[in-house]
């Protein structure tokens, strides 16, 4: 919620907003020489005309980051808030080993009868739930687009390349939600922070890759760059968010297959996001 905060404010400034602050900073000038009688009324005045205009796309910009990180915080936490809950399974599923067939077919059946309260991926409505949820926060996307659309008809390559980065962070995100899953479907203990190093090892390899495409295809060379550096930031997220969400949702009681849905959607997002704000970065500010 903070960074939604701070995207709002970095965005909502008019224009006209810097020669309000360059007035401040002479008042400010003025009083560090000597007080003078005049300087409060006229810091009064320059702050009564400082105007702020609320920009909703930039809010749920910010709004999005500051979701995502809070998902991968606590999905980091989970590494040492919830070892317990991880290692109960994983002793479960190495107990069976000495334990005679029918006995193991019989905790089999209880721990399934057990579980039901929370696998509810073949079910219509809960699966429909999740679809439903998910198309509704997709449009987000759209009006990250409207609000950089001037940035995207400028630089037209970014949109051409904005597809393919937006599928490496759904495949690297739906590789680490399978693999997370299937550790806990055996009992084996996941890691987020395992995720966090593999996705830096793909971008290491990946980033390169992005820019190299780029520049075959005679993309200018900031627009490369904005290209490269997003394929790394989203590698890296994607990989800790796919295996975040379904400890999260396996804390929860809540099926975590679910989260290959969920991934895709929140990729979507979050890679238009950075490579608009990326791409804002360094081709319109540097």
């Amino acid at each position: 919620m903070l960074l939604a905060v701070l995207f709002t404010l970095s965005a909502a400034i008019k224009d006209h907003g810097s020669d309000e602050l360059h007035g401040i900073g002479e008042t400010l000038d003025a009083l560090g020489g000597r007080m003078q009688t005049k300087a409060i009324p006229k810091i009064a005045d320059t702050v009564e005309n400082f105007e702020f205009t609320f920009q909703f796309p930039s809010f749920l910009v910010g709004l999005a980051a500051g979701v995502l990180c809070t998902v991968l915080m606590v999905g980091l936490l989970t590494d040492r808030l919830a070892p317990s809950k991880q290692a109960e399974a994983s002793s479960s599923s190495l107990t069976r080993i000495d334990q005679d067939p029918e006995q193991v077919e019989a905790k089999s059946n209880e721990e399934t009868v057990e579980s039901k309260h929370y696998e509810s991926l073949h079910l219509f409505w809960p699966r429909c739930g999740w679809l439903i949820s998910m198309l509704l926060v997709q449009s987000i996307s759209s009006l990250i687009l409207s609000a950089f659309s001037g940035l995207l008809q400028n630089h037209m390559d970014l949109a051409f390349f904005l597809t393919m980065l937006v599928g490496l962070g759904g495949n690297a995100g739906g590789q680490s939600v399978v693999l997370t899953v299937r550790r806990l479907a055996l009992g084996k203990v996941t890691h987020v922070s395992e995720q966090v190093l593999v996705g830096l090892q793909l971008a290491l390899i990946l980033s390169p890759l992005a820019f190299a495409r780029a520049l075959v295809q005679q993309t200018p060379w900031r627009d490369s760059c904005t290209i490269g550096l997003s394929a790394a930031i989203i590698t890296v997220t994607a990989t800790c968010l796919g295996a975040s969400l379904p400890k999260l949702l396996w804390i929860s009681d809540l099926d975590p297959a679910h989260a290959s849905v969920a991934v895709q959607v929140l990729m979507d997002i979050t890679g238009i996001a950075i490579v608009c704000l990326l791409g804002y970065f360094i081709i319109e500010v540097l």
